[in-house]
Parts: C-alpha cells; sequence; structure tokens
C-alpha cells in the first residue's frame, strides 16, 4: 500500500504537466486546425488553408476534463486507502490483550 500512494499523488502531476504540454485545452481533443500557406508552383500565388493537425500525447490534445477526472478518482482511492488503513489499525489496536 505505500507504493500506491506515491503513484496516486504524483498521477495529478503528470495529467497537468501533460495537460500543459500539449496546449492547455479546456477540452480534449483530437484534432486542432492550422493555418499552413501554400504557394502555386505555376503562378506563385500564396493560399493560406486549414489542415487538421493531431494531437501531441497519444494522438490527443489533454484536456481540463483529462486533468479533473484523473484529480477526483486519485483523490478518491487516496481517501478510501486512508480509511481502510485506518480501520485496520483500530482494529487491530483493539484486540491486543492487556498483559
Amino acid at each position: 500500500m505505500k507504493a500506491v500512494k506515491p503513484v496516486l499523488i504524483l498521477l495529478p502531476l503528470l495529467a497537468a504537466i501533460l495537460w500543459l504540454v500539449s496546449g492547455a485545452e479546456v477540452l480534449t481533443k483530437t484534432q486542432k486546425s492550422q493555418t499552413v500557406e501554400v504557394t502555386d508552383d505555376l503562378f506563385g500565388d500564396t493560399i493560406t488553408r486549414q489542415e487538421l493537425v493531431d494531437g501531441p500525447i497519444l494522438g490527443y490534445y489533454i484536456g481540463l476534463d483529462v486533468v479533473g477526472g484523473t484529480t477526483g478518482a486519485s483523490v478518491v482511492a487516496l481517501l478510501a486507502i486512508h480509511w481502510f488503513t485506518r480501520k485496520q489499525r483500530a482494529a487491530s489496536a483493539g484486540k491486543e490483550s492487556p498483559t
């Protein structure tokens, strides 16, 4: 159980770092529109065009919805672990016989 607690604490931090690296979007997106300038070889005209670009992290731009969900799940798991270990300690302390 002691090895799980640091992982549950670092998981929201990792999600927040990935959120910042991928562009700090509010909602998770698979693609983002990007303006690209294209030059026509024949006439020399420059045209701007919109292209969809995949996200940098497994094809996604991580949003705050993922960071919030990860943080919430980690907090619930940490509270459950704390509650179970506290209950086990109280039960083992009550079973000790006085000497």
